[in-house]
């Protein structure tokens, strides 16, 4: 399938894959099952390589979820960055 990222690491890419699916060219079905990963940009890189992130889920508009990530941090040894991403799933 052309242009489509199976990593999306920008809300741009999330938003191009919805244009594909209004437009006809990828079925939303297709969306969800060809998603290999989603990265968080700007995710600071630590020596641990591990991260502790709360994930809420809410729901949204026209039986959408709303997903909402934040770097918690492993408090005084490492803290959080204090970034959130939001992401529309469905």
């Amino acid at each position: 399938m052309k242009g489509f990222p199976k990593t999306l690491k920008t809300k741009e890419d999330y938003y191009n894959c919805l244009a594909m699916v209004a437009a006809g060219e990828l079925a939303a079905a297709d969306l969800l099952a060809k998603i290999e990963s989603l990265e968080l940009p700007e995710l600071a890189s630590s020596d641990m390589e591990r991260f502790r992130l709360s994930l809420s889920l809410f729901s949204g508009e026209e039986g959408k979820l709303l997903l909402n990530i934040r770097d918690m941090g492993w408090g005084e040894l490492l803290p959080g960055s204090g970034r959130e991403w939001e992401y529309e799933i469905g």
